[in-house]
């Protein structure tokens, strides 16, 4: 029964990130964010999944909220530190350095923080500016919100 069990939790992550595939794909996000931070013991089966590179395409997204919505999940994945190589493989920098340059408020304030979790390791350290993040982070704690600006700073 252990294997079905295995097996159907499998299944489960699958569909979960199946859906990130779909309509209402930021809503989805948004509640795999609530569900990773209520149990951090997620991230992994569901990277593993597939996850990260659906996150990075909605952090890419033309739609006005889910970028931000892709960000905040990603900060979740990012705090897991057997995840920061895999998010940053899978094209996340780039995505979150754009959206810190022209996304909504929240969008910037949690691609900050995303890059913050990345960038805890020193060798992320060259990539994160190779990226052009610093300009945007400085316009961010100038003016942006006080979550923005926290976030920032970090």
């Amino acid at each position: 029964t252990l294997a079905l069990g295995a097996s159907t939790m499998d299944n489960g992550f699958l569909q979960i990130v199946a859906r990130l595939r779909g309509r209402g794909a930021g809503d989805q996000a948004g509640s795999m964010a609530r569900q990773i931070r209520e149990d951090d013991r997620l991230c992994v089966p569901i990277a593993a999944a597939g996850a990260l590179p659906l996150l990075v395409a909605l952090l890419r997204s033309a739609h006005s909220v889910a970028p931000g919505i892709a960000s905040i999940a990603l900060v979740e994945f990012a705090k897991d530190t057997d995840l920061t190589q895999p998010i940053v493989d899978a094209g996340a920098v780039p995505a979150l350095v754009a959206l810190l340059r022209v996304g909504t408020d929240v969008g910037k304030s949690r691609s900050a923080c995303a890059i913050a979790w990345l960038s805890v390791e020193a060798s992320r350290h060259t990539l994160v500016l190779a990226e052009g993040a610093l300009p945007p982070l400085v316009a961010l704690l100038r003016a942006g919100t006080e979550k923005g600006k926290a976030s920032a700073a970090d």
